[in-house]
C-alpha cells in the first residue's frame, strides 16, 4: 500500500455548484497512478475511498469483475467491485477503476436511497404500477452532499430505473401488457432511464429497456411490437 501511495497524486477540485437539484460538495480526481494488477487496484480502491470520505473501508471481493473493458483485449483493463464502511457492511457501495487512475464509486449518492424510493412508490401509485422499483446510479468522482432534485436526478442519464414483476407459469399477453404499459408511461414521462424484469418463480423469463428500440415516448411502442421483442429474446435464468 505505502508504494502505491508514493505514486498516487491527488487532485481534490473543492466545488460549491448545483448538479440536477442536488449539491456537489467536490470532485475527487487522482492522477499519476499505476494501477494495474487485481492488488494493486484493490489498494487502490482502499485509498481511494479514504481519501474521499475520511473514513477506512473494507472490499468485498465475491463478486469482483477484473478484466479488459467490455471483454476487448485493446482496452484498458477495469475493475468494478463492491465496498463497505468498516464493520458496516449493510452500507455496501459499488466502484469502478479503470487503469491507470480512473475511480468511480457511488457510496455518497446511495445514501439519498430511501428518498428515492419513497418518491418512486408514490409515482407508481399515481400511474397504476404494480411491482418494485429500484433507481441505480452509475459511479462517478463526484461527491454528493445536501437536498437532492429528485426528478432532475433521475433524469439526468446517469441513473436507471429498474422494475420487477412476478407472473405465473401462465401469465397471457394481456397480463404482461397490463404490467408494462403504465411502467412506460411513467418513464418516458418523467425522462428516466428504465429496464424491466419479469419473473416467474426463481427464474428471470425476459426483460425490455429503453434502449431496445430506442423509441421516445410509450406512444410509439406498439403493443405488438412489445410482445414481439419480449418473445423474440425469452430466457430463463436464475433470478440475482
Amino acid at each position: 500500500m505505502k508504494k502505491l501511495m508514493t505514486m498516487i497524486g491527488l487532485l481534490v477540485a473543492s466545488l460549491s455548484v448545483s448538479a440536477c437539484g442536488n449539491e456537489i460538495k467536490g470532485r475527487v480526481m487522482f492522477s499519476d497512478v499505476e494501477a494495474h494488477t487485481l492488488d494493486e487496484m484493490h489498494d487502490f480502491a482502499l485509498y481511494a475511498l479514504q481519501e474521499k470520505y475520511g473514513i477506512e473501508f473494507e472490499l468485498d471481493t465475491e463478486n469482483d469483475v477484473y478484466g479488459h473493458k467490455n471483454g476487448h483485449d485493446d482496452m484498458p483493463i477495469e475493475l468494478v467491485g463492491s465496498a463497505y464502511p468498516k464493520g458496516n457492511k449493510e452500507d455496501m457501495c459499488r466502484y469502478e477503476i479503470v487503469e491507470p487512475n480512473t475511480f468511480y464509486d457511488n457510496y455518497s449518492s446511495n445514501k439519498y436511497k430511501t428518498q428515492i424510493n419513497e418518491y418512486l412508490q408514490a409515482q407508481m401509485d399515481e400511474y397504476g404500477v404494480q411491482g418494485r422499483a429500484e433507481a441505480k446510479r452509475k459511479p462517478s468522482a463526484d461527491i454528493f452532499e445536501g437536498e437532492l432534485d429528485i426528478p432532475k436526478y433521475l433524469s439526468n442519464g446517469l441513473v436507471t430505473v429498474y422494475y420487477e414483476m412476478d407472473v405465473p407459469e401462465d401469465v397471457t399477453d394481456e397480463e404482461i401488457m397490463a404490467g408494462i404499459r403504465p411502467w412506460m408511461d411513467l418513464c418516458y414521462t418523467r425522462h428516466f432511464d428504465w429496464y424491466f424484469r419479469v419473473y416467474q418463480g426463481e427464474d428471470i423469463v425476459f426483460t425490455l429497456s429503453d434502449s431496445d428500440h430506442g423509441h421516445k415516448s410509450s406512444g410509439e411502442w406498439s403493443d405488438e411490437e412489445i410482445l414481439e421483442t419480449i418473445h423474440n429474446t425469452r430466457l430463463r435464468k436464475p433470478r440475482g
